[in-house]
């Protein structure tokens, strides 16, 4: 089998892929200097189906400033594409990589609805997705444990964290299995069982993430799904402590449940975006479910730490 790659001189970021890669555009926030710089890379996926990838790496740490400039950029590039038809409607886009979220929530924001913070210098905020609609967050579980954490140090005063992401064109792919590799919390019989180590997720500082995306299938017919917005739901940030966007992508009843089916919160969505008050609910994991006029349901994880 053959491989395919593609990068940026001097990143660390990079698509390596079977399929061959049709172009690739070097995201660099500093032009110049290529450890300010993400790939993204078309994928030739056979027939006249492809996939544009999104490998990021983002500023570590306390440098918020150049971290919300990449994914600006990110979102601008996007926009522009979208606008101009080198990113054609039917081709659906993965962003996905060490993202480094750990300061201002508005980078989950313009990770997956677009918003950018420097308009004057970005343009105007546009929605990522080919419906007009944000993103969906993949969140894949990590195994062991009862959460979606990528970033785990035992000796570290940083309690474990969600770094890394994959987020996807939930209009036109559809998410299947997806987990974040964390073999000290698997039993001896999990490990032996996978063919696993109980240090083999030790290979990075961050543990590696898995996700599996498919094409939408089509209807019954032959079509291509119908037109209009795909229901969907983004939430951000996630995990957060005291307040949550819930993003849905048409009108529909949204209800969110705790972990024994309890409902914690409901409202009537319009194709917009709710505040949510999250400061009094006791930490853990939410499902947030949406709900149509035509009896269209889709949920989404939301975790609440302290």
């Amino acid at each position: 089998t053959s491989w395919f790659g593609t990068g940026v001189s001097g990143s660390d970021a990079m698509v390596l892929a079977r399929y061959p890669v049709l172009a690739t555009v070097a995201l660099c926030e500093e032009p110049g200097r290529g450890t300010s710089c993400n790939v993204a890379a078309l994928l030739d996926l056979g027939g006249d189906r492809r996939l544009y990838v999104v490998s990021m790496h983002t500023p570590c740490c306390t440098n918020d400033t150049d971290r919300q400039a990449e994914f600006d950029l990110l979102a601008a590039h996007l926009r522009d594409a979208r606008a101009s038809g080198a990113l054609a409607p039917s081709t659906p886009v993965v962003v996905a990589g060490d993202m480094n979220m750990v300061g201002d929530r508005r980078q989950i924001e313009t990770l997956l609805a677009g918003v950018i913070a420097d308009t004057g210098r970005f343009g105007p905020s546009a929605a990522p997705d080919a419906d007009g609609t944000p993103f969906a967050d993949a969140a894949p579980r990590t195994t062991g444990l009862p959460a979606d954490v990528t970033w785990v140090d035992a000796g570290s005063s940083f309690g474990p964290g969600r770094l890394d992401y994959v987020v996807y064109s939930d209009a036109l792919l559809d998410a299947g299995n997806g987990f974040a590799l964390y073999t000290p919390a698997l039993t001896a019989a999990e490990l032996a069982q996978a063919g696993l180590e109980a240090g083999d997720s030790d290979v990075s500082d961050h543990l590696p993430l898995v996700q599996d995306l498919a094409f939408r299938t089509p209807t019954a017919s032959g079509e291509a799904p119908a037109s209009g917005p795909t229901l969907s739901v983004a939430l951000w940030p996630n995990p957060t402590a005291d307040r949550a966007t819930v993003a849905v992508s048409r009108a529909a009843r949204v209800v969110v449940t705790d972990a024994l089916g309890r409902v914690v919160a409901s409202w009537d969505a319009a194709g917009d975006r709710a505040e949510v008050d999250v400061s009094g609910w006791a930490p853990g994991r939410y499902l947030v479910r949406a709900t149509d006029a035509r009896g269209t349901t889709t949920t989404a994880g939301l975790a609440v730490a302290r």
